[in-house]
């Protein structure tokens, strides 16, 4: 690469990572991922620059819907909530930065369509 140049490269969300088409994976920063309130199916786009610094940004949400909902622990002690019978994991990122506990009342984002996955908290709602 030339100097000032960086290349682009295109993925989804899966929850934890970035992968690509091409089955290559580069990892979202937890803090960045609950910052964004990105959910799994979410296009990025990551730019590698010319120091080595990876920058995502956010080029192709799902359809989303918020929802208003209570907090719950599940058998092995994660914190998810739970919406018409379907189950949204919370990310440790999202639950230490809100300080999430059991039975908190939140303003959830969860995908509009899909059964399972991870859900962005906006705020507690007191």
């Amino acid at each position: 690469m030339k100097k000032n140049e960086q290349s682009e490269i295109y993925g989804e969300f899966d929850g934890k990572d970035m992968k690509t088409i091409d089955g290559e994976k580069y990892p979202v920063p937890p803090n960045y991922a609950s910052k964004s309130r990105l959910l799994e199916g979410d296009g990025l786009k990551l730019y590698v620059q010319d120091n080595g610094d990876f920058l995502y940004k956010l080029v192709n949400p799902i359809h989303r819907r918020r929802i208003i909902v209570n907090i719950e622990k599940d058998k092995s002690g994660s914190l998810i909530l739970l919406c018409d019978g379907k189950e949204f994991r919370v990310s440790r990122a999202t639950e230490t930065f809100f300080k999430l506990k059991d039975g908190d009342k939140v303003m959830a984002i969860i995908p509009k369509f899909g059964e399972t996955g991870g859900a962005s908290i906006e705020g507690i709602i007191k």
